[in-house]
């Protein structure tokens, strides 16, 4: 088995995103193989500003990750705005699944000691709070089997996840400071 670490830059927006928010619209992710094991996914946002640090730090934030096999329809919604894909345009993407990462409680940890580089979601968390109170596994992240159709790439889309712990959004201060790391095993 080989394993392959694919980066991806989407487009957010500034501002503070809300609940059910579009983060981030589809994006090509290419493969290293025609089917792959997605063994886990991290979120690196750089050159944040004061204020968009507080937000990471005050706040619970979990961005889920929807996989879709192709790009037929290419937006999920306006960016920073509630996703608005019709049903019809859903099915045609051909979702494959989602997974979510996630910034831990009390976010601050990283902040102190990387406050020159931005802020780091990981992909799974101590999460047992979360998994009493919304029937979810103790981790964030689920590993899951990504394929395209006929090609070497899927497409992945950012929505904001509800979470009853935040209070105060989520905010990436620019339009091209965000990674997406994803790691595979193929």
């Amino acid at each position: 088995m080989q394993y392959e670490i694919v980066t991806i830059s989407p487009t957010v927006s500034s501002g503070l995103h809300a609940t059910g928010d579009v983060v981030f619209n589809l994006t090509e992710v290419k493969l290293p193989a025609p089917s792959c094991k997605l063994t886990s996914v991290f979120l690196t946002a750089t050159g944040l500003g004061a204020s968009e640090k507080e937000s990471f730090t005050i706040t619970y934030n979990k961005v889920g990750v929807l996989f879709f096999k192709k790009n037929t329809q290419p937006t999920l919604g306006t960016l920073n705005a509630t996703a608005d894909i019709s049903a019809a345009d859903f099915v045609l993407n051909e979702y494959i699944g989602q997974t979510c990462i996630a910034s831990p409680h009390g976010g601050g940890t990283l902040k102190t000691v990387l406050s020159d580089v931005g802020f780091l979601f990981p992909a799974s968390i101590n999460a047992d709070t979360i998994g009493a109170n919304h029937g979810e596994h103790g981790s964030v992240f689920e590993p899951m089997v990504l394929k395209g159709s006929g090609d070497n790439k899927v497409y992945a889309a950012g929505v904001l996840h509800p979470e009853e712990l935040s209070s105060y959004g989520l905010n990436f201060g620019a339009t091209d400071n965000v990674k997406i790391h994803f790691h595979l095993e193929y």
